[in-house]
């Protein structure tokens, strides 16, 4: 399966987080752009993106399937989830990163919504004891 991503760059968490997603599932081929096009899209079988709600009009154009993630939680989350939720029946499902966003969700009565939390891999990254 050909899956376009659309990240904000390199450097921000969301394109790591795609990143080690992709690594981690070799058997997907994952396009990654930080300037969506229709035509791009129109090239894979899935479309995943963040959120952003100047986003959703052009992948409902593209006709494509797509996943997005709601990654706000806190005073956005509300404001976030009314810019989005005209667009909430049309995806293939939703990735949230917190509890939060989960409740948000199932209150609105979306039922494929996956939870996948932030977080630090201790392999990588293990605190160092200060002499």
């Amino acid at each position: 399966m050909k899956i376009y991503t659309v990240i904000d760059g390199t450097a921000w968490c969301w394109g790591s987080t795609a990143q080690e997603i992709a690594r981690r599932l070799p058997q997907h081929t994952f396009l990654f752009t930080t300037r969506p096009t229709v035509r791009g899209a129109q090239q894979c079988d899935l479309v995943w993106m963040r959120g952003y709600p100047y986003l959703f009009p052009l992948v409902r154009e593209t006709g494509v399937p797509f996943i997005w993630g709601f990654t706000t939680g806190g005073d956005k989350a509300s404001s976030q989830f009314a810019r989005c939720s005209p667009f909430f029946r049309q995806s293939a499902g939703i990735i949230v990163q917190n509890l939060e966003g989960l409740q948000i969700m199932e209150m609105a009565g979306m039922d494929r919504v996956w939870l996948i939390p932030n977080g630090v891999d201790g392999g990588l990254h293990v605190p160092h004891a200060r002499p």
